[in-house]
């Protein structure tokens, strides 16, 4: 595992993007399954727009994963996103 610090500015992006309450609930629920946006309407009981800005805004941070497949079905789904790679120099 590299070790190495994240540039400011990417870390300070992500920070931000997890920095929201129902967008470290997203974080918790991605990191124990793959989720559809259906799924986490209602899990979260929040509507489908309001969800897919949060979505959005994780994603824009690199914290999540999104596509447009899952389960047969045709919605979107996140999933937890890779370690990042922007490191400091």
């Amino acid at each position: 595992m590299n070790t190495e610090p994240l540039a400011f500015p990417a870390l300070t992006t992500m920070l931000k993007a997890a920095g929201e309450a129902t967008r470290l609930r997203i974080l918790a629920l991605i990191a124990e399954a793959e989720l559809t946006v259906s799924d986490l309407t209602e899990i979260l009981r929040q509507s489908q727009p309001r969800l897919s800005r949060h979505l959005r805004l994780l994603a824009e941070a690199g914290l999540v994963e999104r596509s447009a497949k899952a389960r047969g079905r045709s919605s979107v789904c996140a999933s937890a996103a890779a370690p990042p790679t922007s490191r400091a120099r």
